[in-house]
């Protein structure tokens, strides 16, 4: 048992000696807009759609708008019913 858990202290020792440091470099920086909170609305579904379409519109235009995440939810909850 106490060789057990010598020999795990002894292996927790040479893996802390031998980490190393690691240093990321940034390749390619896409702008994006801020992050926005969605409260409790249940709708992270058009949240995340919305923020994907605003940084392809960023990347393809360099512009910069701010879709409205209600809009495509006030569209499409009406015609879950139907489907």
């Amino acid at each position: 048992m106490k060789n057990n858990i010598f020999l795990f202290v002894f292996i927790l020792i040479a893996f802390a000696s031998n980490s190393q440091s690691y240093e990321f470099k940034t390749v390619i920086d896409i702008e994006a807009t801020p992050v926005i909170s969605q409260g409790k609305t249940g709708t992270c579904w058009s949240f995340s759609t919305s923020s994907f379409l605003e940084s392809e519109i960023i990347r393809l235009t360099e512009r910069k708008n701010d879709l409205s995440e209600m809009y495509s939810v006030r569209n499409r909850y009406p015609k879950k019913p139907w489907n």
